[in-house]
């Protein structure tokens, strides 16, 4: 007896047992090809989204436990703990503002590298006046504190309600703006000596640490204002 050969259908595999015997897919390689791409970079955005709020989550966390090392124990003033404090520091503001400023356009991040050194240039010369800022000290940390506040309570009010209130946002920078430099002339003030409040020659690392922080805050809230302006 002739064994017939097993029939094949048109989608390639065999009839019978399950097979297929339909129409064949319609296969268009340019298509695919871009169904391909277009489903790879929905992934990539989405991955380094992930990643961008990782880094930013990671680094106030390393931020605050610094600022508690710094500030809040004498780790400041023991070396090489001290400097193994700043170096941990440097590499989370640093991941910090790569995370922001990758935002911006390279003009807008150019100008407020060029804002951010006026602005630190000004706040050396109201340091060197007979004017004495750190007299004030304990009420510009009150209206940081409130402002602070405020503008939490503004951020998630907005998050909630899904709007973005750009005129509001504005102000709150330039207000926060305002007062980090008012701090950073304080601050100055303070590592000159011959003030109301100064900080001690053993406390170098902390000296540093505030300069550092005041001027990177300044500069992402330049960053943020200029794009913000710019959009």
């Amino acid at each position: 007896m002739k064994k017939s050969s097993p029939h094949f259908g048109e989608f390639g595999g065999a009839s019978g047992g399950g097979g297929y015997n339909g129409s064949p897919m319609d296969y268009d390689p340019a298509s695919r090809n871009y169904f391909v791409k277009f489903v790879f970079t929905i992934l990539l955005i989405m991955l380094l989204l992930t990643a961008a709020y990782g880094v930013i989550v990671l680094a106030t966390g390393v931020l605050i436990a610094m600022n508690y090392a710094m500030v809040c124990s004498a780790c400041s003033r023991v070396p090489p703990c001290n400097f193994i404090c700043l170096i941990i520091v440097v590499v989370a503001m640093s991941n910090l503002v790569a995370s922001i400023t990758v935002r911006y356009k390279t003009q807008i991040v150019v100008m407020a590298v060029i804002a951010t050194a006026v602005t630190v240039g000004l706040c050396i010369l109201l340091a060197c006046t007979k004017f004495d800022f750190t007299q004030w000290y304990i009420y510009i940390v009150v209206i940081a504190m409130v402002f602070g506040a405020v503008a939490m309570v503004c951020s998630i009010a907005m998050l909630l309600l899904d709007v973005r209130l750009k005129p509001l946002m504005l102000v709150l920078l330039i207000v926060g703006t305002l007062i980090q430099v008012i701090i950073l002339i304080m601050e100055l003030q303070m590592i000159l000596g011959g003030r109301s409040i100064e900080i001690g020659e053993d406390d170098y690392a902390l000296a540093a640490y505030m300069l550092y922080t005041s001027i990177v805050d300044i500069f992402i809230h330049l960053v943020q204002i200029m794009g913000m302006l710019d959009d």
